[in-house]
């Protein structure tokens, strides 16, 4: 039922956000979009999980945490 889900892209819930569900978006070549994430460590969690696209409350935030993550890789 999943695979025959017509959408590009999937919403996915802070709650829910997880390697294994980034994994099965990928695979099948969906994008997903993590919301709502309005803490640091939350918003690192979905960056190193792979996330391309947060909804969030507190855009300076997101700013400045890929911002730090940037000059430490």
């Amino acid at each position: 039922m999943i695979y025959q889900f017509p959408h590009e892209f999937y919403l996915v819930p802070e709650s829910m956000l997880n390697r294994n569900t980034i994994e099965v978006a990928q695979a099948m070549k969906k994008t997903f979009v993590v919301y709502t994430l309005n803490t640091q460590e939350s918003i690192k969690k979905a960056l190193s999980l792979g996330a391309k696209y947060i909804m969030t409350d507190n855009i300076p935030l997101v700013k400045a945490v890929i911002k730090t993550q940037s000059k430490q890789d």
